[in-house]
């Protein structure tokens, strides 16, 4: 009866998990600033948990509620952007800030004749919108929507400021309600120009050697689950992702995201969660 136990202390231990960082987003090119930011030693997989698929560019949206004149018929994004009708554009994501270049280019308009003035989210929203020749007059300090609502500059005019805002139909309604909520108040304009759908991945267990997942969004997250039950460290590129985490079954001390949102900070939460329960450690 004793055999077994003696047979199990001589087995040499476990040898732990090879690091392998699984990168989530849409293509290996919307991943490479996260990517660049690992160490060289660090492996890393594409494994596409999201696609985005653009509404036509003539979708009508409808007027806001006590739109002026100028806003009082159904309009195009191209029409809304060159209608002179809004302080701000803001733009949430690097996809929403492609989307936004594609109305442009389709409907021949030239960014810097826009009357509007454009506010990205962060770093990495403003740089995809400066590289298609759009100048981006604000970013918050915290790369999150509820920065940019608290801090967005009010021009001081009477009456709501008007905000126009491109974005993903997914997307829920905090940004809107915190502007509406400031003094003076601003009016958003929500206009849903693509939707975010999960990747089926083609095998089964492509995830099965990933040691730290990273997820930039609450869509990767969900694109995730719907693909393996397997829940690995997960490295999240701000709060709002790692409460999705949170809801899709992984532990407290299995979610990791930085105190300040955005990609600078997606790169330390994958370096932590690499030392601390990804096989990265020393």
């Amino acid at each position: 009866m004793l055999l077994l136990p003696l047979l199990l202390l001589l087995l040499p231990p476990a040898l732990p998990l090879s690091p392998l960082v699984a990168l989530t987003r849409q293509s290996p090119a919307a991943d490479r600033p996260l990517a660049d930011m690992l160490p060289e030693s660090v492996p890393t997989v594409n494994l596409p948990c999201v696609h985005f698929t653009m509404h036509p560019l003539d979708t009508l949206f409808p007027p806001p509620p006590g739109a002026p004149a100028a806003l009082s018929s159904p309009a195009t994004l191209s029409s809304l952007l060159s209608s002179g009708s809004f302080t701000y554009t803001v733009i949430t994501s690097a996809e929403a800030a492609r989307v936004l270049l594609s109305h442009l280019s389709a409907s021949g308009l030239s960014p810097a004749s826009l009357p509007t003035s454009f506010a990205a989210v962060g770093p990495a929203t403003a740089r995809a919108l400066e590289a298609g020749g759009v100048a981006v007059s604000f970013v918050p300090p915290l790369a999150s929507a509820r920065s940019l609502a608290e801090t967005l500059p009010h021009p001081g005019e009477a009456g709501p400021a008007r905000v126009l805002y491109p974005c993903s139909e997914l997307a829920d309604g905090a940004l809107p309600e915190l502007l509406a909520g400031r003094e003076p108040p601003f009016a958003a304009l929500r206009c849903d120009t693509y939707t975010t759908g999960s990747v089926r991945w083609p095998d089964p267990l492509a995830g099965d050697a990933v040691t730290v997942a990273a997820f930039g969004s609450p869509s990767a997250v969900r694109g995730w689950v719907e693909n393996t039950p397997l829940r690995p460290p997960a490295a999240c590129i701000g709060a709002t992702t790692r409460a999705e985490c949170l809801r899709q079954g992984w532990g407290e001390g299995e979610c990791y995201a930085p105190g300040r949102p955005g990609v600078e900070g997606w790169g330390e939460a994958v370096r932590e969660a690499l030392e601390k329960g990804g096989g990265g450690g020393e």
